[in-house]
């Protein structure tokens, strides 16, 4: 059977919002695993839907968030930034944490220095499978990133770009990168549904199972290439039966 292509990977929010999220699991688990029903509630929320499970994947891209069983844990990487033996380790941990996400370490690799434009990044980004809007999102998380590690550890060298850097990000990727591999336990079945009206011209409902914001993108891009099938204006039928005479 031909496997469903997917969209790649990517980090929705930047370093700064995640660490200040992995502040709030570490606030209420500690180093205690957790199922995902109780972790999203350190985030705010009540249940898993698609904003909290975006949140989830938004942890995993940085290596903040572990597996451990079909629980999750505040990983030894966030640890070593929340409770760091000296302020080299948590340099360390910022800049490690920064190279997590696998499309980061792409653009670092294709665009060094940091200097390319944005039409030139997102341009790239919508070449290699990403829509426009995720591309979007993607550059402002990487320049919201990058602004963080440089105010908090100074320029990146080539050296701490090298290639033990890489087989970091490579090899904790596909433990943790995406909402997929948080919820591969029995509750993967859950399935998400939002209902959505415009001036009571129609109501949407949307199902589906670990929606989120990527899922809108991909919804967006279906409805405009099926515009065509929509009728341009539909006129609403009036009754034209004539009043009967007394």
């Amino acid at each position: 059977m031909t496997r469903k292509q997917r969209s790649p990977r990517y980090p929705a929010l930047s370093l700064p919002k995640a660490l200040s999220l992995i502040n709030d699991v570490w606030a209420r688990n500690q180093m205690h695993p957790a199922p995902r029903e109780v972790v999203v509630k350190a985030l705010g929320y009540d249940k898993l839907h698609g904003r909290s499970l975006m949140l989830l994947a938004v942890l995993s891209h940085y290596g903040l968030l572990e597996k451990e069983g079909g629980e999750l844990k505040v990983s030894q990487l966030a640890l070593q930034y929340l409770l760091p033996e000296s302020p080299e380790e948590r340099t360390k941990a910022i800049q490690r944490a920064a190279a997590k996400p696998l499309v980061f370490t792409q653009l670092a690799e294709k665009f060094p220095g940091g200097t390319s434009s944005d039409e030139l990044i997102t341009n790239f980004l919508v070449r290699n499978g990403f829509f426009v809007e995720a591309a979007k999102t993607i550059l402002h998380s990487y320049r919201e990133t990058n602004e963080f590690v440089e105010k908090e550890c100074g320029l990146l060298s080539e050296s701490q770009n090298s290639s033990s850097s890489q087989e970091d990000t490579l090899e904790e990727y596909n433990v943790s990168a995406d909402v997929e591999d948080l919820s591969s336990n029995e509750d993967s079945t859950h399935t998400d549904t939002f209902s959505v009206s415009m001036n009571e011209e129609f109501l949407v409902d949307i199902h589906g199972t670990r929606l989120h914001q990527e899922s809108v993108d991909r919804l967006l891009a279906w409805l405009n290439a099926n515009r065509e099938f929509i009728p341009a204006n539909v006129s609403v039928a009036k009754s034209t039966e004539e009043p009967q005479d007394a």
